[in-house]
């Protein structure tokens, strides 16, 4: 993931990595002004809308994107159970994903909205609202979001609990919803705790976990009037 501020050269350090393959940026375009991802990396556009739940841009756009710029990916609401993110009831992430998703059923692969692994009426949830509210919607992989409070862990036992996450809770959730069967299991965004000392930080890329994805700090705010 990236932002404004990033500096995405630092992607480079993965090219040629079968375990990061793509990025996302919360936005629909590639470039947020000067800062771009490289070109060897896939890009996946993530729809938001504004506070009408309209985004008048975002049909055209990714129809561009998937004739002429490789898109073979869309990414949904960006944590719709989050205030602090696209924030919207899960009946109107189903109004929002049968309006600007499901028209690209079959031309791209598409993602059910990113939820957090947040409980009570978040999370998994949140995603059975979802589903119940998006009857005849096309789901190609399920993106889900892994936080843990980095001060409560550390790397052993926030990989672990990352694990257990996409290979018990999400698979059970994935089996009580007829509408996911054949869905993929794809981690959007992961957080994990920094170490004390840095060198004593082991990748983990040698034991692939359940799905491949990328990691980042919480997004940044979106821009006034639009919510990813």
């Amino acid at each position: 993931m990236y932002d404004h501020n990033s500096k995405t050269s630092y992607g480079d350090l993965f090219k040629g990595s079968k375990y990061v393959t793509w990025g996302s940026n919360w936005q629909a375009q590639r470039a947020i002004g000067s800062v771009t991802l490289d070109s060897s990396f896939s890009f996946v556009p993530t729809l938001g809308v504004d506070s009408s739940l309209k985004n008048t841009n975002w049909i055209t756009t990714v129809t561009n994107l998937i004739s002429t710029g490789g898109v073979t990916k869309l990414f949904a609401s960006n944590e719709p159970d989050n205030a602090g993110q696209a924030n919207l009831k899960a009946a109107d992430a189903a109004t929002v994903y049968k309006a600007y998703m499901q028209p690209f059923a079959g031309k791209a692969k598409l993602a059910t909205p990113a939820v957090t692994n947040g409980g009570g009426s978040a999370g998994l949830n949140y995603m059975s609202d979802f589903l119940n509210a998006c009857n005849g919607c096309t789901f190609d992989f399920i993106n889900v979001h892994h936080y843990l409070q980095r001060t409560d862990v550390n790397v052993d036992q926030a990989v672990s609990a990352l694990k257990s996450y996409l290979l018990n809770d999400v698979p059970k959730f994935q089996a009580a919803h007829p509408q996911l069967k054949d869905a993929k299991i794809v981690v959007g965004e992961v957080c994990f705790p920094l170490p004390k000392t840095p060198k004593t930080l082991k990748l983990h890329t040698n034991t692939p976990l359940h799905s491949s994805g990328s990691g980042a700090p919480p997004p940044p705010n979106p821009p006034p009037n639009l919510k990813p």
